[in-house]
């Protein structure tokens, strides 16, 4: 046989043995395969590791805006830039929200690369810059209520009798895309029987996040009466669009622009004054959460009604609370409150209330 022939044959036989080519390999083929999720068990406990290598464990309460909030078995509540964690897992069942708003059910790990949910179809993977949101449970349950329930209460006897009381309520319910919270204030006071403060206000909002900065309030709602102030009830229906101007694990703050509707009626009125009013507003409302250390928290809500048929028709409420964690879920609540009006109706007396009422308390308050 020629020695062409032969190098043609062994050439052949050379590429029938060489592994064919994987034309038919899916491009993807890594992005489903790596770490897989944890199984369901309700009974083992999240835990969150960090930069610095330590791990944290607990219970997840939620991860959003770049931040995560991580009841430690260790610490207490805690509130962490997201980007310090590089890995998270819950054996529980997590509603996971992606960028585009498409939502994922089951057990989570996620790493510094991805997001992996143990669904009951199997792992869902999915790049860690497209989760939106966490929030621990499936699409409703007690997982997505909180609430906070604060009291104060001093008081003198001798030769002056005086009881002033404290009570502030807060509920909140966070879905992965809404947000609805509740809250109530309450002020009474009495010197020798007379009463000196008597006032109370609800608030209530219904959140909507459009992105990681953007949210709308669809419906806000506040209802105020203050005796000393000739207010029977005033009701204030809004709605707004705001924006989260910061978002750090120690630091958030929030800003809204409103248009709502203000009716008063008033306790008495003075000859010739109308015993009711109302108004169509614009609103600017202010909200700061500041952890000043791992124990100190400082929030701050100020919003404040603008008449538009009257520019001195301002009505402004400011209440800041300073919580010192105590022990567990109790905590030390020192409050301050403004209240001004800024044109304020006279009673049937011919008596005009003071434009500005101040108020201090401190009491224990507790989260739940």
């Amino acid at each position: 046989m020629p020695a062409g022939s032969v190098g043609l044959i062994l050439l052949a036989l050379g590429a029938c043995s060489t592994p064919p080519a994987k034309e038919g390999m899916p491009k993807d083929l890594a992005s489903t395969q790596g770490p897989e999720p944890p199984k369901l068990n309700k009974k083992v406990m999240d835990s969150v590791r960090l930069k610095n290598g330590e791990v944290l464990r607990g219970e997840i309460k939620w991860v959003r805006h770049f931040r995560i909030q991580f009841d430690s078995d260790e610490f207490n509540t805690l509130e962490l830039d997201w980007d310090k964690v590089v890995e998270l897992r819950s054996s529980r069942y997590n509603t996971v929200v992606l960028e585009d708003f498409s939502t994922v059910y089951g057990t989570i790990l996620v790493t510094k690369d991805e997001v992996v949910v143990g669904t009951d179809d199997g792992p869902r993977r999915s790049p860690r810059a497209d989760m939106f949101s966490l929030v621990p449970g499936e699409r409703s349950g007690p997982d997505y209520w909180s609430g906070h329930l604060a009291l104060g209460l001093s008081g003198q006897s001798g030769n002056t009798d005086q009881v002033n009381l404290n009570a502030q309520a807060g509920l909140a319910w966070r879905s992965p895309f809404h947000s609805v919270q509740l809250s109530y204030l309450a002020n009474y006071g009495t010197v020798d029987g007379d009463d000196t403060v008597n006032n109370q206000r609800a608030r209530g909002f219904w959140q909507v996040d459009i992105d990681r900065h953007w949210f709308v309030l669809p419906l806000y709602l506040e209802v105020f009466r203050d005796r000393f102030q000739n207010i029977d009830v005033q009701v204030t229906p809004a709605a707004a669009v705001g924006y989260n101007i910061a978002n750090t694990s120690t630091l958030q703050v929030a800003v809204a622009m409103g248009l709502g509707w203000r009716h008063t009626e008033f306790n008495t009125a003075s000859p010739g004054e109308a015993e009711s009013s109302s108004s169509a507003n614009w609103m600017p409302i202010y909200r700061v959460k500041w952890d000043v250390t791992s124990d100190i928290d400082l929030a701050l809500n100020l919003s404040s009604m603008h008449s538009f048929e009257n520019s001195s028709d301002i009505i402004t409420h400011l209440d800041s609370t300073l919580s010192i964690d105590l022990i567990g879920d109790l905590d030390l609540d020192v409050t301050f409150q403004w209240d001004r009006v800024g044109d304020p109706q006279r009673s049937s007396s011919g008596d005009l209330p003071d434009q500005n009422d101040f108020r201090y308390s401190v009491g224990l308050g507790v989260d739940f």
